[in-house]
C-alpha cells in the first residue's frame, strides 16, 4: 500500500516537472521572410515610440534615486539635491573646513604674489580670518 502511495506521488511530481519544461518550451515554427521584416518593423515603432521612451527614462530615474540613495544612506523619500546642499552646507560652515578653506586660499595667493614677483608673502600668512 505504502509502494502504491510513494509510486502516486513520485509520478505526481515527475508530471509536474514535465509541465514546467513544456511551459518554457519556445515556439520552433518557421517564419518567412516576410513574417520577420512585418516582426522587426514592430519591434522598431515599440522602440522608437514616446511612450517607450517615457517608460525606459522613468525606469532608469527611478534605478539611479535609488542606487543613489542607497549611496549615500538616504532613508526618507525628500529629494536628493535637498539632502546634497543639507550636507555639504553643514560640512562647509564646520570651524576645521572654514581653516582649512582659508589656508589653501592663503597658500594661492601667497604663490600668486611670489609669481609676480612681489616677495611679501610672510604679510600674507599674517592675515586674520
Amino acid at each position: 500500500m505504502e509502494n502504491d502511495l510513494l509510486k502516486e506521488k513520485v509520478e505526481k511530481i515527475f508530471l509536474e516537472r514535465l509541465a514546467d519544461q513544456f511551459a518554457l518550451m519556445p515556439i520552433n515554427e518557421a517564419l518567412d521572410f516576410n513574417d520577420r521584416k512585418e516582426i522587426q518593423k514592430m519591434i522598431r515603432s515599440d522602440i522608437s515610440s514616446k511612450r517607450f521612451r517615457q517608460e525606459i527614462d522613468k525606469v532608469f530615474k527611478q534605478d539611479f534615486n535609488d542606487a543613489l540613495r542607497a549611496a549615500f544612506g538616504i532613508n526618507s523619500r525628500g529629494k536628493i539635491s535637498d539632502y546634497v546642499v543639507s550636507k555639504v552646507s553643514a560640512e562647509v560652515n564646520s570651524p576645521t573646513t572654514k581653516t582649512a578653506i582659508a589656508n589653501v586660499c592663503k597658500q594661492v595667493i601667497e604663490k600668486l604674489y611670489k609669481e609676480i614677483a612681489l616677495r611679501y608673502p610672510f604679510i600674507i600668512r599674517n592675515i586674520r580670518l
